[in-house]
């Protein structure tokens, strides 16, 4: 959680709005999650698959338009990687708990 507000932080030094869109998305799913499993709310799960979704069509959105651009700031393109491992240990922990 530590790694999505710093680069929360980080996004808005950018000024890069979808980055800023996207990472904040981050933010609230791990604050929904978090309160999913202490047990606030159930309802809150359907906001949790929202957020899922739509994050993860924001983030393919975001990788495609980082792959077509061919100059790269060493800042964008560390965001991008963080991101891509942040999503693939988000999607294996999503598998292990819900199955």
């Amino acid at each position: 959680m530590n790694v999505v507000i710093i680069l929360f932080m980080v996004s808005m030094l950018t000024k890069n709005n979808f980055l800023s869109i996207l990472l904040s998305m981050e933010f609230i799913m791990v604050l929904i999650l978090y309160s999913i499993y202490m047990n606030l709310s159930k309802f809150l799960f359907l906001f949790y698959i929202v957020f899922m979704v739509s994050e993860s069509v924001l983030g393919l959105i975001l990788c495609i338009k980082f792959s077509f651009v061919k100059k790269k700031t060493k800042l964008e393109s560390s965001i991008l990687n963080i991101f891509m491992i942040n999503m693939k240990s988000m999607f294996n922990f999503q598998l292990k708990s819900f199955s």
